[in-house]
């Protein structure tokens, strides 16, 4: 009884077995290849390749079967196959818009921004009223760096479409492209109504947020972005710049640290990693994560000016003013002249101090840097062109207690007792010292942006 109860059962099993798997099974490769019921990319791809080899199906069939193989193989990030498939397909249908469309996205997803211009340009032609098409042609135009034509593109396929998230998005990214932050931000908003779980639109609105200093809602777009795509790394690293701009280092470390696991050969995120490490004056760990950037990307200035000021800050002036050269050489600007000179004030270089002071004061005049240079040329003896630059600096800024002090010191040593005496007295009351003048080259790049 026992055994005819099990076989029974047994059986009643394999029948409900069979019932639940034989949909599936008795699906057509027309059907698997439509992606009916779920069907995954690979047996996608393996069905349609057998409505394409098949002799009897009928040329739209056939441009069908190529469409939805390259769309498998597009899901799969088959770049390169989805193209060859797209152009199958428009092979026999040519003046299928939505086919040129979608060749457009593939070649947009390599980056080959002007395949897939001319892709859109005759979805367009083909039908002037293709949202798809016009909204691809705007995202190309974005990523291309057309800013103006991106928005233009992205406001027509809004006005054909109004309910694709992806629109407002991308125009919104654009307006912020031109600092056009209200508009930016009113998309951002826009397409986080349509669509809330926009990941993309979570951290651009975040950013957003960020650049208004409204750190609370940044973290807690980029937290929603993180849990509805974890391996985001657009998503966590917002998040980190996000805590940040709030002070809270270990936790934008934490967080940097995860974006670098999803992005190794992120040059920036090594950068901003490095950058926290360095406000918390672990130099040792911030000069590693700089030494990664740079071997990453070594064409940014910003690197070695970080680095530069990591290594005087260890009291490594040799390696500090090596970066300053390569930082120099890459984008010379006054405040890395300002800062190099400095490094060679106290040295002391005072030539080499002068020479860059002079350089950084060609560049972008300041009282600060005259004043600099004031205190180089007193310190080389050369008292007269000091009293010239700080006489110079004091009539940009009267108050800058570092030129008053300067010029009182320069003028006793020359025997001025009188104007010594009252340039000293001012510069007291504002309470200089005599060590302005030796201070990092970090803090007087800041003192003089």
């Amino acid at each position: 009884m026992a055994r005819k109860a099990a076989a029974s059962r047994l059986g009643i099993a394999l029948v409900t077995c069979m019932l639940l798997v034989a949909p599936a099974a008795a699906q057509s490769p027309q059907d698997q290849c439509a992606a009916k019921d779920g069907v995954p990319p690979d047996q996608r791809i393996a069905a349609c390749s057998t409505v394409i080899d098949n002799g009897n199906a009928a040329p739209r069939e056939r441009a069908d079967a190529f469409l939805n193989r390259a769309n498998a193989s597009y899901a799969k990030r088959d770049y390169d196959g989805a193209i060859v498939d797209y152009g199958a397909a428009i092979g026999l249908d040519p003046d299928n818009a939505a086919f040129h469309a979608a060749r457009g996205r593939a070649y947009r997803s390599q980056r080959d921004y002007d395949h897939a211009l001319a892709d859109f340009d005759t979805a367009i032609r083909l039908d002037p009223n293709l949202a798809t098409a016009f909204g691809g042609r705007g995202i190309a135009n974005l990523l291309k760096g057309n800013d103006d034509q991106a928005i233009a593109d992205l406001s027509e396929a809004i006005r054909r479409d109004p309910n694709v998230a992806e629109s407002f998005d991308a125009r919104g990214r654009a307006y912020r492209h031109k600092q056009d932050y209200d508009r930016a931000f009113g998309d951002f908003n826009e397409a986080i109504r349509l669509d809330p779980k926009s990941a993309p639109a979570r951290v651009d609105r975040g950013e957003e947020y960020y650049r208004r200093k409204d750190y609370e809602h940044a973290v807690a777009d980029c937290d929603e972005a993180v849990r509805l795509q974890p391996e985001s790394v657009a998503a966590v690293a917002g998040r980190a710049f996000a805590y940040h701009g709030m002070r809270q280092y270990d936790r934008a470390i934490e967080d940097y640290n995860s974006a670098i696991r999803l992005a190794s050969n992120n040059a920036r995120l090594f950068y901003l990693r490095g950058t926290a490490y360095h406000v918390k004056d672990d130099y040792d760990h911030a000069i590693a994560d700089y030494d990664q950037a740079i071997r990453l990307d070594p064409n940014v200035a910003e690197m070695f000016t970080r680095r530069a000021w990591a290594y005087e800050a260890k009291h490594d002036p040799s390696h500090a003013i090596a970066d300053y050269d390569a930082a120099i050489r890459l984008q010379p600007t006054a405040g890395r002249y300002f800062g190099r000179g400095t490094l060679y004030l106290n040295q002391p270089a005072y030539d080499r101090a002068i020479a860059d002071y002079s350089e950084a004061i060609r560049l972008e005049p300041t009282a600060m840097r005259l004043a600099f240079r004031g205190v180089a040329y007193a310190r080389a003896g050369d008292l007269d062109r000091a009293i010239a630059d700080y006489d110079a600096a004091l009539a940009r800024e009267p108050r800058l207690s570092l030129a008053l002090y300067g010029r009182g010191g320069a003028e006793w040593q020359k025997g001025e007792w009188m104007a010594a005496i009252i340039d000293l007295a001012k510069a007291k009351m504002m309470g200089s010292s005599a060590q302005e003048g030796g201070r990092s080259s970090q803090e007087a790049e800041k003192a003089a942006p």
